[in-house]
């Protein structure tokens, strides 16, 4: 069986593709144009502090905490403190199709960044491997702290 394909259906097959293409691109078209109009305000917090002199215990103590061993954990690799800003955003308007602009806050905390790799007992007594813990510091608090597994 065969199917006849006359002129007005390749006509009409013609002007559905087309139809479809266009508003595709137009719709991309006005995805694309939104992130052009975003506001961002920015806010920076500079009191970092002195560079933290005790971070090796104040680390081992926090660590002490968290760990499910804290008895266990063995420690290498603890960098000197490295200044860092840590950048965080946060959207108070979102684009929408009434409002196309859109705004956010830009966060920005001087601290001090040390990183050091710990190797820990799990809960079933074994060492679980080492990882690389984030911390960040402001003089001598830790302000954040982050595992990073490899």
């Amino acid at each position: 069986m065969t199917i006849k394909i006359t002129p007005t259906k390749k006509l009409l097959v013609s002007l559905f593709r087309f139809t479809c293409v266009a508003s595709i691109v137009a719709t991309l078209h006005g995805c694309a144009s939104l992130s052009d109009h975003w506001q961002i305000v920015t806010v920076e917090d500079t009191a970092s502090g002195a560079a933290p002199t005790q971070y090796e215990s104040s680390i081992k103590s926090y660590l002490g905490n968290t760990l499910k061993d804290p008895f266990s954990a063995q420690y290498r690799n603890f960098s000197s403190p490295q200044p860092y800003v840590e950048t965080t955003r946060i959207v108070t308007q979102a684009p929408t199709l009434v409002n196309v602009n859109g705004s956010a806050t830009e966060m920005r905390k001087h601290c001090w960044l040390v990183t050091v790799d710990v190797n820990a007992k799990n809960s079933y007594g074994a060492y679980a491997g080492w990882t690389t813990h984030v911390f960040l510091f402001r003089g001598e608090n830790i302000i954040s702290a982050v595992e990073r597994r490899a």
